[in-house]
């Protein structure tokens, strides 16, 4: 079955879980000959419905035919229920410039006290849930960008880090939420806001103020697994600290 086989009656743009669609009102044109291998009702007037699930070009589409008996709320259920993978975003890139060779203090896993820390003026303790990446020698604004496509779950003050983002990305079917710490509270990306990778989601806040909590200029950066947001910068036991991922180990550079 082609579009040249079949009469269009409507054509309606929409867009189901992020992804452009378009809904079809069809029906075979006269002289047309069954479809092989198709349900009977594909015969009839039925809609359709492409939904476009890559961003590149040549895309992707996935095709859904709706069986005309099929009640509307289900066929809604079925489609809400399709998730969609671009391999375009199957892995993230580094969320600042100069990443790997500016990770010089706290590494991810690193435990730290107050005694042991490589950062004066210590005040948590316990095993480094992330990566931070030092820019206390740079005094010009420091962009920090979306690993990967994604939905930012929090965004704001948080106690330990001033300006904070979380955002929930996918990368290779797995899901994290990455938490983005130490940002110009008043350059974050909005809450609920969905972004693109590479997209710029706020800028490094300025050391020693209340837009890093005190803290050195620095992005404290953390990739928790799953979907909840978990906003801890240090867990105290390798359990706990294996709900995370290490982040130098998955970014692409």
């Amino acid at each position: 079955m082609t579009l040249s086989t079949v009469t269009i009656f409507e054509r309606t743009e929409t867009e189901i879980n992020g992804r452009p669609a378009v809904v079809y009102d069809i029906e075979k044109k006269p002289g047309v000959v069954n479809f092989p291998h198709q349900p009977k009702w594909r015969n009839e007037r039925h809609n359709v419905t492409d939904i476009r699930s890559t961003d590149s070009n040549p895309t992707i589409f996935y095709v859904f035919g709706q069986r005309p008996k099929l009640d509307q709320v289900m066929i809604d259920k079925i489609l809400g229920s399709v998730e969609f993978f671009d391999e375009q975003n199957s892995s993230i890139i580094a969320p600042i410039n100069e990443f790997s060779e500016r990770i010089t203090k706290k590494p991810f896993g690193i435990y730290v006290t107050p005694e042991n820390s490589p950062v004066k003026t210590e005040r948590f303790r316990g095993f480094h849930t992330a990566v931070d990446v030092e820019y206390g020698d740079v005094a010009e604004d420091v962009a920090v960008f979306a690993v990967a496509d994604g939905q930012v779950m929090r965004s704001g003050y948080v106690g330990g880090y001033g300006g904070m983002i979380a955002i929930s990305h996918t990368i290779n079917g797995q899901e994290y939420v990455a938490i983005y710490g130490h940002l110009a509270p008043q350059s974050l990306v909005a809450n609920g806001t969905q972004v693109k990778q590479g997209q710029q989601i706020g800028i490094l806040g300025k050391g020693g103020t209340a837009e890093t909590d005190g803290e050195r200029k620095h992005l404290h950066f953390g990739l928790h697994i799953g979907s909840d947001v978990n906003v801890k910068g240090y867990v105290q036991t390798k359990a706990e600290l294996s709900g995370w991922a290490d982040p130098q180990t998955i970014i692409v550079q």
